[in-house]
């Protein structure tokens, strides 16, 4: 960061500019130390993420055929409890979203 910070004639003293770069150079790192914290946070979330969908998409490849789609389409129901439910589309997205096809949504 020292590089691109371009001290002017402000009237500060070499030790006082030095010490407003010194600070953006730590300010810069614990920013660098954060992103990277949470690159590593959602990079194990994503991992565990793909593992619970893959029985999923497993199930889903048993019917992602033409034949499957035109009798079991997306919005058809699986598996329901009261408004809550899984279709077939549910399954085939799974599959998508870890490369299984390319209908990923």
């Amino acid at each position: 960061m020292r590089d691109h910070i371009k001290v002017d004639a402000t009237g500060l003293s070499p030790a006082v500019a030095s010490a407003y770069v010194f600070g953006f150079d730590e300010a810069a790192k614990a920013i660098a130390e954060i992103i990277a914290r949470q690159a590593e946070a959602l990079q194990r979330e994503n991992a565990e993420l793909r593992e619970a969908l893959k029985p999923f998409s497993t199930i889903a490849g048993r019917f992602c055929d033409e034949t499957s789609r035109r009798l079991k389409p997306d919005d058809h129901n699986v598996w329901g409890y009261g408004d809550d439910t899984l279709t077939y589309g549910d399954f085939r997205r799974a599959r998508a979203l870890l490369g299984g096809s390319e209908d990923a949504e």
